[in-house]
């Protein structure tokens, strides 16, 4: 139910309350420590970098739509230019899904 609480705010308030039977708030309880092994410092730095990219695509979207070239962005189809060590870090990740437009494609 933690996990929904954020989504389902008040399904899970009352939900809480009727399991519990006291005045409560899910809000204001923690959620479980996660063991040490979970952490994954190059997924993180992946994830980071494969994030900055996409924030770059999105001011280039965001630029043609101000500019009414498309109405939005799964109209688009990008064209990304990377270097060797960003492309070696995103050759299994699909930029049209990430940035969520219609297509993309990498480039070296």
């Amino acid at each position: 139910m933690k996990w929904f609480a954020p989504i389902l705010s008040f399904t899970t308030e009352e939900i809480y309350r009727l399991i519990l039977n006291d005045n409560k708030s899910i809000h204001l309880t923690k959620f479980i420590e996660f063991p040490k092994s979970f952490n994954n410092e190059n997924l993180n730095q992946k994830w980071l970098e494969l994030i900055k990219i996409r924030n770059v695509c999105n001011i280039s979207i965001e630029e043609k739509r101000a500019s009414k070239e498309i109405g939005s962005s799964l109209e688009a189809s990008l064209k990304i230019n990377l270097d060797k060590k960003l492309n070696d870090i995103s050759k299994d990740v699909d930029f049209s899904e990430l940035c969520i437009t219609s297509s993309a494609e990498v480039f070296i």
